[in-house]
């Protein structure tokens, strides 16, 4: 945490300014990244879902595990199969060895990245596997719909070519019966590298067309439309900057946008995007008092240079002197 200047200059010049390199990485199936310490998931057995009523049977064998993970009770229906009534009688349309089951709520980059190594070190084939995002239990939604959403960008370059199949109104209609070897609420765990975060990243810029770009103005400084008013005005008046409206572009339009940045300021609500900053570029996080460390923030550190700067009241004009202090020490090639 940053909560004074002389901190900050003394951090900028012996860890954020030095020299650093762009990182290759091939990804090979790797198990070593994944902390076998850590509970892996919560795994369900032999499970239907039926479409038409928006609800998954289990046997009585996997109650212990509903008990254990009891926040999927809130997100999905559930309910015990009758093996006493023909009602209880299932007859499969489809289906699938493992079945991954996320809500909105879920979609943090941390998340996704553990879920790309975990299907790295998989061997299951893409047919035998189906990936299906929900709002909880609201199938009536369109929110994935939306092929420029940021979720839908990365499931697409995460799971491809596994199959997607998210909970919304195109699935009940389905009117299916889909049956489920194995029924994953949650991913493994990974221990996040510099290597890791370094290949992902060149993933998704691959897949997004987005080439590493040169930083023609070595003091350019973008700030998203998340940070208050008051810290942009700061900015302005020591330095020139770019607002980044992330209302009103994509998120392959911002992750383009940041390529060129040497400072990107942003709030908790850019922690995605500021991932995909170039190695290099410096990322100055906006967080409140209340804010709280997370495997996010991990991650964030293994990309690059990640500065905090705490709000506190009248200390908005305290901002511009942190920003030239930044350009003052660091330039960036």
């Amino acid at each position: 945490m940053i909560t004074t200047l002389f901190s900050l200059s003394i951090l900028m010049s012996t860890t954020f300014c030095s020299n650093s390199i762009l990182w290759r990485t091939q990804f090979n199936s790797s198990r070593s990244l994944i902390n076998s310490k850590t509970p892996t998931h919560c795994l369900l057995t032999n499970t239907y879902l039926r479409t038409s009523s928006e609800t998954f049977y289990v046997g009585l064998d996997n109650v212990q595990f509903l008990d254990v993970c009891s926040d999927v009770r809130d997100k999905w229906s559930f309910q015990l199969k009758n093996r006493d009534n023909k009602s209880g009688e299932f007859s499969c349309d489809q289906v699938f060895q493992r079945g991954y089951v996320f809500t909105l709520d879920s979609f943090r980059v941390d998340i996704l990245v553990s879920l790309f190594v975990a299907l790295r070190s998989s061997k299951e084939s893409s047919k035998t596997v189906v990936f299906m995002p929900s709002v909880r239990k609201d199938w009536a939604t369109d929110l994935f719909l939306d092929d420029d959403s940021w979720w839908m960008h990365f499931l697409k370059i995460i799971v491809e070519p596994y199959k997607i199949l998210p909970f919304d109104t195109r699935l009940a209609a389905m009117q299916k019966t889909m049956c489920f070897k194995q029924l994953v609420s949650e991913v493994p765990k990974v221990n996040f590298t510099r290597d890791l975060v370094h290949g992902f990243v060149a993933l998704v810029k691959q897949y997004l067309h987005i080439n590493q770009t040169s930083h023609s103005d070595s003091n350019l400084v973008i700030i998203s439309s998340n940070v208050p008013v008051s810290l942009v005005q700061e900015a302005r008046i020591v330095t020139p900057v770019q607002l980044m409206d992330v209302q009103k572009m994509t998120f392959e339009d911002q992750v383009n946008l940041i390529q060129n940045a040497v400072i990107f300021v942003g709030s908790e609500l850019d922690l995605n995007i500021a991932l995909f900053l170039p190695p290099k570029s410096i990322f100055l996080r906006i967080v409140s008092q209340t804010s709280k460390n997370s495997s996010l923030s991990d991650l964030l550190r293994k990309r690059g240079p990640n500065i905090e700067w705490r709000l506190e009241e009248n200390k908005s004009q305290e901002f511009g002197e942190v920003l030239t202090k930044i350009q003052r020490h660091c330039k960036i090639d």
